[in-house]
């Protein structure tokens, strides 16, 4: 982001005034948008360019329901790794007992 500000600059020392960073925080040590990701250099407003007004983090909004079903997956494919196991133990127990009798 540093390059990209100091690009800001330079555009700003050859008469580009209009010229900033779209998706980068107000201050140095803010995140780019709550964790946008990427930031465009603009020189017009970026309803022009298609983009919304206020650049919006839509990973931030998902984070939640994506590690809640993230979680889910890891432990439902846990449970059915431990029930196939648990299938497999009897069977061989079963089959083991059947030889013997």
């Amino acid at each position: 982001m540093e390059i990209a500000s100091r690009r800001v600059a330079e555009l700003h020392e050859r008469g580009i005034e209009g010229a900033y960073l779209y998706g980068a925080g107000d201050q140095s040590e803010d995140e780019l948008a709550g964790g946008l990701g990427a930031f465009f250099l603009l020189t017009e407003p970026p309803e022009r360019y298609g983009l919304p007004a206020h650049a919006d983090s839509p990973v931030q909004e998902n984070v939640v329901p994506a590690t809640v079903a993230a979680v889910a997956a890891g432990l439902l494919a846990t449970a059915g790794a431990v029930a196939a196991f648990a299938v497999a133990a009897r069977r061989g127990r079963m089959t083991r007992g059947a030889r013997t009798w």
